[in-house]
């Protein structure tokens, strides 16, 4: 959906295609942080509050850390990376920005960091670390 909206808005614009992958990039980091990494609960029912305290990441495959699932979703960030890199020529500031944002995607994604809450933001009392 992102790559689709970058090639109609791209002419439209007038936007470098190297500025518009970085933004692809930036965004999807933006968006699914948010979505995997910060809002906490179950759309399920009948789990009775079990997993309420638990982000999407960390309630995925039931704490498999390196599921095929999980790959794959560690390896799209990484992908979009390389082709935002790639496309600015790994210019200096573009790249940094790039970069930046596949860090934080991946750093959140490790099994060390199932359950952390970094300085206490966003935690729940008497569940998160």
């Amino acid at each position: 959906l992102l790559a689709n909206l970058l090639f109609i808005t791209n002419p439209l614009l007038h936007v470098e295609a190297s500025l518009s992958w970085t933004a692809v990039n930036v965004l999807h980091g933006l968006v699914t942080v948010r979505l995997m990494h910060w809002i906490k609960g179950s759309p399920d029912f009948f789990s009775q509050g079990e997993m309420n305290g638990l982000t999407f990441w960390e309630q995925l495959d039931v704490g498999d850390p390196f599921s095929p699932k999980k790959r794959t979703l560690m390896a799209i960030p990484t992908l979009l990376c390389l082709v935002a890199c790639a496309s600015c020529d790994y210019d200096a500031l573009p790249t940094a920005l790039n970069v930046a944002t596949w860090t934080v995607c991946i750093f959140a994604k490790m099994p060390f960091m199932v359950g952390v809450r970094i300085l206490g933001i966003n935690s729940t009392a008497g569940i998160d670390r």
